[in-house]
């Protein structure tokens, strides 16, 4: 029933604010939140679309990483007869599990080693590419054993996987991590 237009890390300058809402443990997505366009014929009840913005930045202590993990109103859809609180949880947690890999994604860059600016930068981008692709096979995973949602018990210990995976995580909740450069 749910997803996938997941896209890692991309530049959202070209998204407007109120088409994004950003996570946040306390605000949980509605059914208001689905604002897109239903494809004719498509056989989900909904779909999400979930997004990381990561940036880094350098100066001379610091390397310092801003992300925002969001979900785009425009892209994302529901059928409406299709709306109850079990599908909307299901697509909530999609939108942790992209919450998820934002974290992982800040905890991989400070355990590298890493000695110069270059160097930072060429990991960014390895990383960038090497979590979406965690991301995405999470995502799959999920909607595969969940079966979108209509495999109850299975949906169930995915809420309690996630709910697991983002507090051993709390210490990457946030927009911008400051990492020393000479702890690396």
């Amino acid at each position: 029933m749910l997803l996938l237009a997941t896209l890692f890390f991309i530049n959202f300058s070209f998204v407007q604010d109120d088409d994004k809402v950003t996570w946040n443990k306390s605000n949980k997505l509605t059914w208001d939140n689905f604002h897109g366009a239903i494809p004719f014929g498509n056989p989900r009840d909904a779909v999400s679309s979930c997004s990381v913005y990561a940036k880094i930045d350098i100066d001379s202590n610091y390397y310092i990483i801003n992300k925002h993990t969001y979900f785009r109103q425009s892209k994302s859809w529901a059928k409406n007869n299709h709306h109850n609180d079990y599908l909307l949880n299901h697509e909530q947690r999609h939108f942790d599990i992209t919450e998820i890999h934002s974290r992982i994604f800040v905890k991989k860059f400070e355990n590298k080693k890493i000695k110069t600016s270059a160097e930072a930068h060429n990991y960014f981008d390895e990383l960038t590419i090497e979590v979406g692709d965690e991301l995405s096979e999470m995502h799959e995973e999920y909607d595969k054993e969940a079966n979108h949602s209509r495999n109850k018990p299975m949906q169930k210990k995915w809420d309690i996987k996630i709910d697991s995976m983002l507090t051993s995580l709390d210490k990457y909740e946030g927009k911008t991590f400051h990492i020393p450069r000479n702890k690396q």
